[in-house]
């Protein structure tokens, strides 16, 4: 089995708290008004093809694309926590009970980070 290498270790985290309105709001405020128009012909495939770059430009823009329905799908979670006294989100398949934990992350943007807890 091929274990994660982990950019940053050991790091401690508090004020964890689940974000469980993440993917499901991001379903219904992006997806699924996307998918539901009907995209026919030449203009259909232009109109598609424009709110699509537009749609992937603004989750770059803004940071959302941790909010991915499939991550969710897969079981991952999204957490908001504090790191050395700055906000962070992070994305972690473990349920997590405790407010203080140890944890290994890498960083995905300037304050998302997937990470696994220390046992």
């Amino acid at each position: 089995m091929n274990k994660i290498q982990y950019e940053t270790t050991n790091t401690t985290i508090s004020h964890i708290k689940e974000d469980k309105e993440a993917s499901p709001s991001f379903y219904a405020t992006f997806l699924l008004p996307f998918l539901m128009n009907n995209y026919t012909g030449t203009n259909g495939l232009l109109v598609f093809t424009i709110s699509f770059i537009g749609l992937i430009a603004l989750l770059a823009k803004t940071t959302l694309f941790y909010n991915n329905p499939i991550l969710s799908i897969l079981g991952y979670r999204i957490y908001n926590f504090k790191k050395d006294g700055s906000d962070f989100i992070g994305i972690c398949s473990q349920k997590l009970e405790k407010k203080t934990l140890k944890i290994n992350y890498n960083k995905v943007s300037n304050n998302v980070v997937f990470f696994e807890v220390i046992e």
